[in-house]
């Protein structure tokens, strides 16, 4: 598992984040998660954290099917009733159906939520149990991602999913939080775009942006 340090730069672009949402992850009335984006452009809209919710309950279904497989019926049921108005989650929930592994549904979620709101990253993370860290479970595009999946990353205030783990509720920092923190991880958000600045939570066990 990469633990994120000085050298996290070598993996960086040259796109700088300018501002990012979070929503928080909740599986059976606990904060299991995060989901979150982020942009090099400037503000993200200000519904994206309303379009950003479908996805949040999706993860939260699938990781609910992974511990609990004698509900597997009943919330493919339920997924087909909360996909079918959005072709992207539909693609997710056809991949939740069959059952497949969390971690590629997770990284497909991730991509499909970048796409559709035309972000540079995002990234869905797992919580460590006493809020320190997030591992990183899920990537879109992880080609432009700044951390790969299984990457751990020390939790900072100026992180939105920092602001979820200690809130539970969604969370949007802009550049401002971190434009002159002296880190590694504040100078790898100023060179690259990445979605640890903006989140919501889900349910299940406690954990941040995603888990395997």
């Amino acid at each position: 598992m990469t633990i994120v340090t000085s050298r996290a730069g070598s993996r960086i672009s040259a796109r700088g984040l300018r501002s990012a949402v979070a929503l928080p992850i909740h599986v059976d009335g606990r904060l299991w998660g995060a989901i979150a984006v982020g942009s090099g452009q400037g503000p993200l809209p200000p519904d994206t954290e309303q379009r950003m919710t479908e996805f949040t309950d999706l993860v939260a279904t699938a990781v609910a099917n992974a511990q609990n497989r004698a509900s597997l019926e009943a919330s493919r049921d339920e997924l087909a009733r909360l996909l079918a108005e959005q072709a992207a989650l539909r693609r997710v929930a056809t991949l939740v159906a069959r059952g497949i592994d969390p971690g590629e549904i997770f990284s497909a979620v991730a991509e499909e939520i970048r796409l559709l709101l035309d972000a540079d990253s995002a990234g869905i993370g797992r919580f460590d149990l006493d809020g320190t860290a997030v591992v990183i479970s899920g990537a879109g595009d992880e080609d432009l991602h700044t951390w790969p999946v299984g990457t751990r990353l020390e939790l900072r205030d100026y992180l939105a999913p920092a602001v979820v783990w200690r809130t539970g509720r969604p969370a949007q920092v802009d550049e401002d939080a971190w434009s002159s923190v002296a880190d590694p991880v504040a100078d790898a958000l100023r060179e690259a775009g990445s979605p640890v600045a903006g989140g919501k939570p889900r349910s299940s066990s406690r954990a941040a942006c995603g888990a395997r």
